[in-house]
Parts: C-alpha cells; structure tokens; sequence
C-alpha cells in the first residue's frame, strides 16, 4: 500500500495532540500559569505606577498657611505657582499674621468631623519664613523656611520638603522688593534654566540608551526562548527515546513512514507547547492593558507606563519604523514557531541515536550544546552590535532561530528581509525531518549498531 508522508504526518499528530492534552494535570497546569501571568502583569503595573507616584514632581497640596516671621516685607507665596504652575495645580494660599502655634490651635479648633467625631484629614501645611544667624559664621544672617505638617493633613514629609525647597523663590522675590529691584528683573532672576545636552558626535547612529533599549528586549527574547526550549526540547527527547525502545513501533512503521511519524509526533508536542506559551504570554498581556488601565484610575491618574513608553521611543529610532508593528509581531511569532520547530526536530534527531535508555543523557548533553551555541550566535552580536557578525549568525539556522523574532521586532530587518532568513530555518527542518526519519528507523530495526555504523549506513544510501 502507497504511503503518504503527509496523511502519515496528520493521523500521528491527531493521536499524539488528543494524547497530551488529556494527560493529568495538564489542564490545571495549564490554566494555573494562565492565572499566575495574568496577576502578575496587573501587579506590575500597580508597582510601577506607586513608584512612579512616589517619584513623581506632582505634589497634591491644597491650602497653605504662610506665616512671615522675618523682616521681608510683602511676600508674595503665588509667585510660587508662577514658577512651579506644574508642581502645585490645587494649592492656594492664605497669609497669617499671628505665630505659629496660634495658628496651629486655631487649625486644630477648626478641624471638621464626621458623623462618627473622626477628624476629617485635609492637604494641608503651614510655612514659617524666619531670619536666624548662620551656624557657620554667626555674625551672618541668613533667612529660612519651615514647613509644619498639621495633626489632621496627609500630606507627606516628601511633599513639605519638596515645598520648602520650592518656597525659597518666594523668599528670593520678597528680598528683591525689600532693595527695590525692578519687577522685569525679578522675574528674569526668578526665571528657572533648562538643560538640553546635544551629542554632536552621534549623527547616524544610535545613542546609548536606544543601544540599551534594544539590547535588553532582545536579550529578553532570546533568554526566554532558551529556556523554554531547554525544557520541552528534554521532554520530547524522553518521549522519542522510550517510545522506540518498544516493539510496538516497529509494527507502527509498517503503518506510517518513519519521517511521518516523527514528524506528526514532534509537531503535535510543538503545538502542545507552543499553544500554552502563547495563552500565557496572552494573558500576561491582558493583564498588562487592563492593569495599566487600573492602575491610572486606582493608584495614579498621571501613571505613564514605561514598558509602552519604551515601545514607542523604540519605534522613533532612525531605522526602526516597522518596530512593534502589528505585521512585524505576527512575523515574529511565525519565526518562533519555526525556530521551537527546528530545534525540537534537532531534539529528536540527537533522540533517534539512541538505543539504550542509559544513553538519554548523552543525547540530551549533545542537543543542549547545540542550543547554547544558537544563544550564544544570537546572543553576540546584540553584545558587539557588529553588523557583520549579524549578516553571517542570521544565515545559520541556529543562531537565527533565536535572532530573528528580536530583529523583526525592533524593526532592525523589514518584513521582506525576514523572509529570506526563515526560508533557510524551514529548509533546516526539512533536512532534520529527513534525518531524523532514517536515523530513526536505522536504530529501530538494527538496534545495538554505533553512532558510527549508524552515521556510515545513513551515508551509503
């Protein structure tokens, strides 16, 4: 009876597919994971957007009390507003001629409460201008600001320092008025400077921080692949390995072929694999816009995500327009799922050799040396950042396995470019599928021959 390798492939991938998906636990797994990724991306954003808060120059101050305890006359707080309008958008101010602990009393007396007699917290502070000797030179005098946070306010020690600091143009301008300085100086003097730094030095090229940028997603990618690969490329070596010390197979063979058969088998275990990665990469991106959205409504309205603000400085790179695009993430996925293909076709390649249990780790050494040096072929030329090395590492199928998804992502090849580099990866598991078959079926029914024999037979057909 004809056979054909691709009816051969599908029954096989029908069987193996139905088969792992129904083993134990696989669900839970599974579905846990799904959840962990999920929670995960919304707790990241929560994190980063109360990082962000607590760095942020936003200080949520609604009333301050100034009181003038020195000789400078006509202080005028709202020039504070003037200079740092962005800092303070609710604050206002109310003078005090009294000291300061009257004032704190007449606060205290003042406090509103709710049904229950709690205080009822405000955003409060109370600002103290003095003029005292310098510690160092005491016949100098200097003038200071004292911030005083009320029983009552929720105003952090961070936001009185801040304000304090802040408060000093304030002071600046009441000593000007006190000399008699004309107001278009005052607010020349008051008037604060920007530092733009221009690096002339690098037209053309990226900066440092696109270089760092671009470094670390891909070192990203790479890692991540690494791993996975490390660990489903083990699995399906054990399952190759065991399945054709049984004599089962050997009448499975005359059924299917034996490229067929591996093929279907190692298929079926890719798309097992590679479907949980990307549920889970999916919810943890789920999680990352719906936590991004929470966490601007719950934690910190003015929360500006860094991941997406790092995906859009990317995009503007000379060179890098196609950068996060929709057509270059879906490409990119289609090289990941060629280059787990590749190299779990190589898994069960260095798996066929075998034929004896005991030999497994053997295997298992050979094929995971070759996925360190496809990482570390993907992995030295974002460490260099040698155009040369990348030209040469993307025509291999090992090294490019792991560069390609990084390079078509940040935009460093077009779409067009790609094509041709996942064309070699495809020829190379072509060739694998071919191998993997007649080494296969060699050891099946010749068992006991060596890595030699087996090498030297493969060779004279």
């Amino acid at each position: 009876m004809k056979r054909s390798f691709v009816s051969d492939w599908w029954k096989v991938f029908k069987f193996t597919f139905k088969q792992g998906i129904g083993v134990k636990g696989f669900k839970v797994i599974t579905i846990s994971v799904a959840v962990f990724c999920l929670v995960s991306a919304i707790a990241l954003n929560f994190v980063m957007a109360i990082s962000e808060k607590n760095e942020s120059d936003i200080y949520n101050i609604e009333k301050c009390y100034v009181v003038n305890s020195s000789e400078l006359k006509d202080l005028q707080p709202e020039v504070l507003t003037e200079v740092f309008k962005d800092n303070y958008p609710d604050i206002s101010f109310e003078k005090y001629s009294g000291s300061v602990e009257s004032l704190a009393k007449q606060i205290a007396g003042e406090a509103k409460k709710d049904d229950e007699g709690n205080v009822i917290a405000t955003k409060d502070v109370l600002v103290e201008v003095t003029k005292d000797k310098d510690e160092e030179d005491k016949e100098k005098e200097i003038f200071m600001v004292k911030v005083y946070i009320p029983d009552n306010s929720e105003v952090t020690s961070n936001e009185a320092e801040a304000l304090g600091e802040d408060f000093a143009v304030v002071v600046r301008q009441g000593m000007m008025n006190s000399v008699d300085i004309p107001v278009e100086n005052q607010i020349m003097s008051l008037s604060g400077v920007e530092l733009n730094l221009i690096d002339a030095g690098q037209e053309g090229e990226d900066s440092d921080i696109n270089f760092i940028l671009k470094f670390a997603v891909t070192v990203i990618i790479i890692m991540a692949m690494y791993f996975v690969l490390i660990v489903y490329g083990q699995s399906m070596q054990t399952v190759v390995s065991i399945e054709k010390s049984s004599k089962l197979m050997e009448y499975i063979l005359t059924l299917v072929g034996p490229q067929g058969l591996l093929f279907g088998k190692i298929t079926a275990m890719a798309t097992i694999a590679f479907g949980q990665v990307v549920l889970w990469i999916s919810m943890a991106l789920a999680g990352f816009f719906v936590g991004d959205s929470l966490a601007r409504e719950l934690i910190y309205k003015d929360y500006g995500n860094k991941i997406l603000q790092t995906a859009e400085t990317m995009r503007k790179m000379d060179g890098a327009a196609n950068a996060f695009t929709p057509g270059a993430i879906i490409v990119a996925v289609i090289s990941i799922c060629l280059a787990f293909l590749f190299y779990f076709m190589l898994a069960g390649l260095t798996a066929s050799f075998i034929s004896k249990a005991d030999e497994l780790q053997s295997a298992t050494t050979v094929f995971q040396l070759f996925i360190v040096a496809g990482f570390m072929g993907g992995y030295l030329p974002s460490l260099t950042g040698n155009y040369e090395y990348e030209q040469l590492f993307r025509w291999i199928p090992f090294s490019a396995s792991f560069m390609l998804p990084g390079d078509i992502i940040l935009g460093n090849i077009t779409i067009l470019q790609s094509v041709k580099y996942l064309i070699v990866i495809v020829v190379g598991i072509g060739l694998l599928v071919y191998l993997s078959g007649k080494v296969y079926k060699a050891q099946l029914f010749e068992r006991g021959r060596s890595f030699k024999d087996v090498i030297a037979g493969l060779m004279s057909r």
